[in-house]
């Protein structure tokens, strides 16, 4: 039995700006972080933290390292913090570490929380409020959790919300990918407006890095925050073709397609999605052009794309590839990508972090 698997296809355009990366902490003291008002005492310092092995929900504290470390003595005991540098469009990328039951949250901008919590053991059911998740909007995306008092990574791609010269927003906010320990767990999610607990609860064009204080002991280290580079929406759909036969016919395939019969030759004529089929616009090539990578082999594999961008006129598309093995069944699994014509030099696939192919973009 051979089985095609779903499409995914996303539409990108854009390159990156090069600018200086910031680090808002300096490992060495608390200059340039200011506590947010509240009913408890500050109890951020610089050290290096770990579980403390009598009472694990708590940490030991050693004066002698260059972490920024929240030693609360529990819930409601301490306060939020936030860094007097401001940022708009951003790569925030760090490193989190949280003792036995404990509670944090990366507030990028001071107002849209990146949840940070001790949920090892519910990687396969992780909720709204779970490591990982956007506080209260969305679940994180087959995370893999780690234990208490280990460090978690975290790459936050964000997009700030755009407002006029009169004040009044044009656009949302955007989370345009988060990835925690080397997993794309979310990608290009709108923010309507900021989640609970913020620096004031409004939106802004800037605003500060905040980690939330006032719900446990936190420790955090390697804080910088990047430009990020241009971004642009994309669009993705689930199916299956007419012809399960992709050309050609190997475990692992990249191709680009400039044309609509070169698309064909890759997929059948069209994709079935529920009760009707679809197909590219008949003047689709026209300004675009379809990147693909395809899997076979006895493992159904689903794709998360994460982000793009350009790096030494080569086109970066990053992408998370989830395989489930099955003994009796062939599937033939593709990503595809369609962008707009350009001046690439080559195009790179990024899977699980990972350099996979290289492709001249002029074949």
């Amino acid at each position: 039995m051979k089985t095609v698997c779903g499409l995914l296809v996303l539409v990108l355009a854009g390159a990156l700006a090069a600018a200086e990366v910031v680090e808002p902490f300096n490992g060495k003291n608390l200059d340039g972080w200011k506590a947010k008002g509240g009913g408890g005492t500050n109890a951020w310092c610089v050290g290096a933290a770990k579980p403390d092995p009598a009472a694990p929900a708590k940490f030991v504290v050693d004066p002698n390292g260059n972490e920024l470390i929240n030693n609360s003595p529990g819930h409601g005991k301490s306060l939020d913090f936030y860094c007097a540098a401001l940022h708009g469009d951003a790569i925030i990328t760090l490193e989190v570490m949280v003792p036995k039951g404990s509670n944090s949250g990366i507030y990028v901008m001071g107002e849209y929380e990146v949840q940070v919590l001790d949920s090892f053991g519910r990687d396969a059911k992780p909720g709204n409020g779970d490591m990982g998740a956007i506080y209260s909007a969305q679940p994180p995306y087959r995370p893999a959790y780690r234990a208490p008092g280990e460090w978690n990574t975290y790459e936050i791609w964000w997009q700030a919300p755009r407002f006029d010269d009169k004040g009044a927003k044009t656009a949302n906010a955007r989370f345009v990918k988060v990835v925690l320990n080397g997993r794309i767990v979310h990608s290009n999610v709108e923010m309507r407006g900021p989640t609970p607990g913020g620096v004031d609860g409004k939106e802004k064009a800037r605003g500060p890095l905040m980690f939330q204080g006032n719900h446990g002991p936190v420790a955090y280290r390697n804080i910088k925050i990047a430009p990020l580079p241009p971004v642009v929406t994309w669009d993705s759909y689930g199916g299956y073709f007419v012809s399960n036969k992709f050309e050609p016919d190997a475990p692992r395939s990249f191709a680009i397609a400039r044309d609509q019969a070169a698309f064909e030759k890759l997929f059948g004529v069209a994709m079935v999605m529920g009760d009707r089929s679809h197909r590219l616009a008949p003047d689709a090539f026209a300004k675009q052009v379809v990147l693909t990578s395809i899997q076979r082999g006895k493992a159904f594999v689903e794709y998360k794309v994460g982000s793009t961008s350009v790096e030494d006129g080569k086109l970066v598309l990053d992408y998370r590839a989830d395989g489930q093995p099955n003994a009796t069944a062939e599937y033939s699994c593709p990503l595809i990508v369609s962008v707009p014509r350009g001046e690439w030099g080559a195009v790179r696939f990024v899977e699980n972090g990972k350099l996979v192919k290289e492709l001249a973009a002029r074949q």
